[in-house]
């Protein structure tokens, strides 16, 4: 009995895969990632939500050239604070909670002021998502971010709106930001994806 080569092997997944697609009736680029982004006026942030479809949602923070503090250093820091819910999925109270962290947002490579690199909606482990979850924390509840409060320094010196801090509600995000469709299915942040971003800081 003569053996099937991997190649013959994968061809034929791949050929499965775009026949199951097609008899899904799904329309084309379905699975494409989708991103909203919004800029804060007066202010210097930008905001941006991405859905890659293939690994949840992603987000990128932008500080522009208009913020007092660009030039200033090689780059910026961001705190972050998140406020979000953990939601029973079994109906009961969903629980209010924050979680704070800094990053460092590094010089944009057009020149585009500072930017973060993508950062998960949640992490179990490292340091890669807004939030750290253990890893049962979501087999017994969705996840649901409220709003972002943002403030920058650089060398002891803040860009914090006054000490009030730059807040983006999501509700608001996913309603007023401009949206985006991407060419790409990927479960990394998409190249069309990343150009659409910085265009939203160019603005």
């Amino acid at each position: 009995m003569k053996k099937i080569s991997g190649f013959l092997i994968t061809l034929a997944i791949a050929a499965f895969s775009v026949t199951a697609a097609s008899a899904s009736n799904y329309p084309p680029g379905y699975m494409n990632q989708s991103a909203v982004a919004v800029s804060l006026s007066p202010g210097p942030v930008v905001l941006a939500e991405v859905n890659t479809m293939l690994s949840g949602y992603k987000y990128v923070i932008g500080y522009t050239p208009k913020g007092i503090l660009a030039g200033k250093a090689d780059h910026v820091n961001a705190y972050v604070k998140v406020h979000y819910k953990l939601i029973p999925l079994n109906g009961g109270n969903a629980n209010s909670m924050t979680a704070e962290r800094q990053i460092k947002l590094k010089p944009e490579w057009n020149g585009i002021g500072y930017i973060s690199g993508e950062l998960s909606q949640y992490t179990n482990y490292g340091t890669d998502g807004l939030i750290f979850l253990p890893s049962q924390a979501l087999t017994y509840n969705t996840l649901e971010i409220e709003k972002i409060e943002l403030a920058f320094n650089v060398n002891g010196q803040w860009d914090s709106n006054y000490g009030l801090n730059y807040v983006i509600y999501t509700e608001t995000l996913r309603r007023l930001g401009t949206k985006f469709k991407s060419g790409y299915t990927s479960s990394a942040i998409a190249v069309d994806t990343w150009s659409f971003i910085v265009t939203k800081m160019r603005e």
